[in-house]
């Protein structure tokens, strides 16, 4: 009888911290919703007293944000490239905070020493992140009126980006390109393009009609790669290839577009993507030379990068291969 009794007693207490353990399991595995927590782990000093950090590829003309998202670990890295601050600070710092799903980062520094501004990089690691969209706005101490850094991320389609702004206003865009020149040249060429748009129904899906022909453009200033597409070029029906010859004169790209061996006895429209490197954001003149423009407006404009990473340009015209 005794044994029997010692025998419950013990399968009792093995029952109980076996009861305990699984829910403390199920309390640490559990559903909790990820809190937000972040700060700034480490800052480069002023980067104009610092020559190495004079060789970034960045110019001084933006502020960008890059970001690494570690999904395993609901951890975002976030780099501030060419935030402004005092040039002598004691120290920088920054408060974030979560409102729906805007993520906001406050940026300080304290104690002042100098009368003057300049540029830092910060790194800032934000914790409690989950695979999903995002709003992140920077509040920054310098930025005043000009272009603020607030982008949208969607962490579920991509866990590395970047996102930059243009400032011209002190202590941005100090760097006179005309005294410092860079050192890359620009090259380029053709590196895609549609068969005969009225030939290939799907093709025509887009918004630009065909009286219209337009550039389209967008710039990477960490690659320094400009893309070009160019919607609605004229061209033979029927070309064995076509392809692009990429010059520059001073500050004017030009871009030649040609076709190898037309084998029809009629024109139509194409779409060209064309890739440029060695591009850098400041103002430049582009000329697309084509075929077949004849006395139509020709597409030459302005195109200044210092003021915008990406833009369109078009034209308007009404003689075969451009029509409705």
């Amino acid at each position: 009888m005794k044994t029997k009794l010692l025998f419950i007693l013990l399968a009792g207490i093995l029952s109980f911290f076996l009861y305990s353990c699984e829910e403390k399991k199920e309390q640490q595995t559990g559903d909790d919703p990820l809190v937000l927590t972040g700060e700034l782990i480490d800052y480069t000093g002023c980067k104009q007293f610092k020559s190495a950090y004079n060789d970034s590829e960045i110019p001084d003309t933006l502020s960008c944000v890059s970001y690494d998202f570690d999904a395993l670990n609901n951890k975002l890295t976030v780099h501030h490239i060419n935030a402004g601050f005092n040039c002598c600070p004691d120290s920088i710092y920054c408060e974030v905070s979560l409102n729906n799903d805007t993520i906001v980062i406050r940026e300080f520094e304290k104690m002042p020493r100098c009368f003057c501004e300049c540029l830092f990089d910060l790194t800032i690691e934000l914790n409690g992140i989950e695979a999903k969209k995002y709003c992140i706005t920077f509040e920054e101490p310098y930025c005043g009126d000009q272009l603020k850094l607030e982008f949208d991320l969607d962490l579920e389609t991509s866990q590395a980006d970047m996102y930059c702004v243009i400032r011209k206003l002190y202590p941005w865009g100090q760097t006179n390109y005309e005294v410092d020149p860079p050192t890359s040249e620009i090259s380029g060429q053709l590196i895609s393009n549609t068969g005969c748009k009225s030939f290939e129904s799907d093709n025509v899906k887009n918004n630009i009609p065909g009286t219209v022909s337009c550039i389209n453009y967008v710039l990477d200033p960490t690659a320094k790669e400009l893309l070009v597409k160019h919607v609605n070029a004229g061209f033979n029906c029927c070309p064995d290839s076509l392809y692009c010859i990429i010059s520059v004169d001073g500050d004017t790209i030009v871009i030649e577009e040609f076709e190898k061996d037309g084998l029809c006895d009629c024109l139509c429209l194409f779409d060209l993507d064309i890739k440029l490197e060695g591009v850098i954001p400041k103002e430049y003149y582009m000329k697309v030379i084509e075929p077949y423009v004849g006395d139509e407006e020709k597409l030459y404009f302005d195109l200044d990068l210092s003021d915008s990473l990406e833009g369109t340009y078009c034209v308007t015209r009404e003689q075969y291969p451009w029509m409705d």
